[in-house]
């Protein structure tokens, strides 16, 4: 005679079955953020003409960053390994990609945490030392956060990196791209990061590079340094823009997005949304605008628009995905439509 009731197989059945789906579907979403994540995308730098400098400041981030990969194995040489790191990070990181045996590099990282221990011989290589160091751990916190398991302490991350940055900027302090980095770095580990730092850091880049018309003072092996020194104009300026936005300054916000538009080049990935949240602040400004103005700002707006979709398709190309960039658009196309009632011709395309 059975123990238990056929039901109550049938429900225990279920129970299993629900468990099973929910740890395949929770093995999906952890799967599908990681690959989000902007150190496991896969560039397809074939698609941007040759002659583009983010072409090129890709390829020399890209051979950097597997040069450091490459000498992992000779333990002798650890430096050489910070070095590519340091460098790579420095001319762009977005093409610092772990997607490649990913489980492998991150067993891996211990073996190349055992090297921040070595003495430095002098100040080159505490630098790269201490860069790629910070480097490391917003990678691992940023990872781990894709798997839902951040860090008990998050503060104690972002009290290495900053510690770590601070060095790097002790030993480059005209160097515009070691202050654009401490703010990048700590942005990224979230609510415990100090705002005004970050704008102070953004800055003090944006000052130190317009006072180096050549790129002097950039370590960019294998890039023009004029046009290395645009893009940390650029990339300042669009955070300094997302900033200043956040807070409702739109006026700030709108110089900022404006000036990033005018140092970028077409491929920078972060034109689009440069262009659409600039095209929902002109927007924006037409409440305050007398009527007879109001249809030029429309027409205007419309304008900022279409280059932003082109240059979302230009990005998109090369870059399997833009992060953030659904909800300007998207809020962009709404205004438009709202704005462009009784215009004859304003909504065409939309």
């Amino acid at each position: 005679m059975s123990l238990f009731h056929p039901t109550v197989y049938l429900v225990i059945a279920i129970i299993v079955l629900g468990i099973l789906l929910y740890a395949l579907w929770s093995k999906y979403k952890v799967q599908t953020r990681l690959g989000q994540h902007y150190a496991m995308v896969s560039l397809k730098l074939s698609a941007i003409p040759k002659s583009s400098p983010t072409r090129q400041r890709l390829e020399a981030a890209r051979a950097c960053f597997d040069e450091g990969w490459q000498v992992l194995s000779t333990a002798e040489k650890p430096y050489n390994l910070m070095k590519g790191f340091a460098q790579a990070v420095e001319i762009d990181e977005l093409a610092c990609s772990w997607k490649k045996n990913y489980l492998e590099k991150m067993e891996q990282m211990q073996l190349i945490g055992d090297f921040f221990e070595l003495p430095s011989r002098n100040d080159t290589e505490k630098y790269y030392s201490m860069l790629t160091e910070a480097y490391l751990v917003v990678i691992l916190y940023t990872v781990l956060s894709s798997y839902d398991k951040q860090e008990q302490d998050v503060a104690e991350d972002y009290k290495v990196v900053k510690s770590r940055m601070d060095v790097c900027v002790q030993l480059q302090k005209n160097n515009p791209m070691v202050y654009k980095l401490r703010a990048d770095f700590c942005m990224r580990l979230g609510a415990v990061a100090d705002e005004k730092l970050i704008e102070k850091d953004l800055e003090t880049a944006i000052r130190l590079a317009e006072a180096d018309e050549d790129g002097r003072t950039l370590s960019c092996p294998g890039v023009d340094s004029k046009q290395q020194r645009l893009f940390v104009l650029t990339w300042c300026h669009h955070q300094l823009g997302c900033l200043a936005r956040k807070t409702q300054n739109l006026p700030r916000a709108k110089e900022h997005f404006e000036l990033a538009i005018k140092y970028a080049d077409p491929h920078y990935f972060g034109l689009a949304y440069c262009y659409f949240c600039l095209c929902i602040i002109t927007l924006m400004s037409i409440k305050k605008a007398e009527p007879e103005e109001r249809p030029g700002i429309t027409l205007q707006a419309i304008n900022i628009f279409q280059d932003g979709v082109a240059a979302e398709k230009r990005t998109l190309r090369y870059l399997p995905m833009i992060r953030d960039i659904e909800l300007p658009r998207k809020l962009a196309k709404e205004l438009i439509k709202r704005f462009t009632k009784g215009l004859p011709t304003a909504g065409d395309g939309f």
